[in-house]
């Protein structure tokens, strides 16, 4: 491997874990035994040759994109190459993440270098990642504050299925058969995005799955509208795009 290819490589490696340190928050100082931020922005340092600070402001430029509590680097664009991750990786399980930031901090670049190199390209698609991302977690912030007037039901009643990834944003206590799916959009109309999981969930669980569009963010006002069963109501055309997605193998012995 050429120099060049190895410092884009170990560049892309410490944004992924800045990423997953502010996407699974204090979660990854329990998955890996540290007892303080400042203990595992050292031994990322340490692993990726590159200054503990330096990590430390990965972390902070994912936080205003993450439902962390830190505000971050709320006062400047993200660059590309942030971008790319923060789209790419959303999709990608939490124990997927853990993987890949193990080899990442045990030297082991081997089996996630596929990933790195896909990810150090920036696409056009990307351009918008961080947008859509903080559209999204401003609706999502916007229906728990206020899904009493907006679906008739309690906050304490509301499930919080986000990290799970099961097709939806959220459950209820009360009826656990009930998906709760949430969008956000800048304006009165617009665009919005199904991964393939949540459209093939929504034609699973038909009238059990409600789409919540939140518009007008860009406002003081935003507005929301409900629908049931989004799958027969909405219509929608689906695009093919190339993902990462994390794969488990394993070997079997039936002999």
């Amino acid at each position: 491997m050429s120099d060049t290819k190895r410092i884009a490589q170990l560049e892309t490696a410490a944004i992924v874990v800045g990423y997953t340190m502010s996407r699974l928050d204090k979660r990854y100082l329990t998955h890996f035994g540290y007892v303080s931020w400042t203990e595992a922005f050292t031994k990322a340092g340490v692993a990726l040759n590159v200054k503990s600070s330096s990590v430390s402001n990965l972390r902070d430029e994912f936080d205003p994109y993450m439902d962390n509590p830190r505000q971050g680097w709320h006062q400047r664009p993200m660059y590309a190459n942030r971008q790319r991750v923060l789209d790419e990786m959303a999709s990608v399980s939490d124990a997927a993440l853990f993987a890949i930031v193990e080899d990442i901090l045990n030297a082991r670049l081997a089996p996630v270098a596929e990933a790195l190199e896909t990810l150090a390209v920036v696409t056009g698609r990307t351009a918008n990642a961080a947008e859509r991302l903080l559209t999204g977690r401003r609706a999502e912030r916007f229906f728990l504050e206020n899904c009493t007037h907006i679906l008739g039901v309690q906050r304490a009643d509301i499930t919080d299925m986000r990290d799970a990834m099961c097709g939806y944003d959220f459950g209820l206590h009360s009826d656990v058969g009930q998906a709760i799916e949430i969008k956000g959009i800048k304006a009165a109309r617009g665009k919005i995005l199904f991964t393939d999981n949540e459209w093939r969930t929504a034609a699973l669980r038909e009238n059990a799955y409600r789409l919540i569009v939140v518009a007008n963010l860009q406002t003081e006002l935003p507005i929301a509208k409900v629908w049931a069963n989004p799958y027969s109501t909405i219509p929608a055309t689906m695009r093919i795009e190339t993902r990462i997605v994390g794969t488990w193998e394993a070997q079997v012995d039936l002999s």
